[in-house]
């Protein structure tokens, strides 16, 4: 609500509109009411619906505040169609847990099959757990990903 706060966008939150309106009753700060209604119109501070609707009781004329704003034009609604649920997201999660044990697995198999002329298999076999050692540390430190780890090792690095 400053000249200072130019470029900035501000998200009224339930509790800051119930602590506002007990330190700042409407009834007796207009001026500031006005001022905060004000930002809401330029866009600076933003009355989103699902905060309003937390607003259960009057609480000193508050409900009555944040039902003048919507009547206005002055409180936004959001869509979280686009969110993956909890349970859509444990699914795939699961899902994508499931076919990389079977792709690690087919790997396996695939490498153990093919023993020769790979310059990783030689060092892994040659080195055993010095190789181990400085692929986990690799992964630890983040230089590679816990899939090429994982691959190197045959076994999940986070175990060494």
């Amino acid at each position: 609500m400053n000249a200072d706060s130019e470029g900035k966008v501000y998200l009224l939150d339930a509790n800051v509109l119930f602590d506002l309106s007990l330190w700042l009753p409407i009834a007796l700060n207009k001026n500031f009411w006005s001022k905060l209604e004000e930002a809401l119109q330029n866009g600076t501070w933003v009355l989103l619906d699902v905060i309003v609707n937390e607003i259960k009781y009057d609480n000193d004329g508050l409900k009555k505040w944040c039902e003048e704003q919507k009547k206005k034009g002055l409180m936004q609604s959001i869509d979280d169609s686009h969110k993956i649920r909890r349970h859509e997201q444990a699914d795939l999660e699961e899902e994508i847990q499931k076919e990389t044990e079977e792709n690690l697995k087919r790997k396996a198999e695939q490498d153990a099959a093919n023993k020769g002329g790979n310059y990783t298999n030689a060092m892994r076999d040659s080195n055993g757990d010095l190789f181990n050692r400085v692929v986990s540390s690799s992964y630890l430190e983040n230089k590679i990903g816990y899939v090429e780890a994982a691959n190197l090792l045959r076994f999940s690095p986070e175990m060494v």
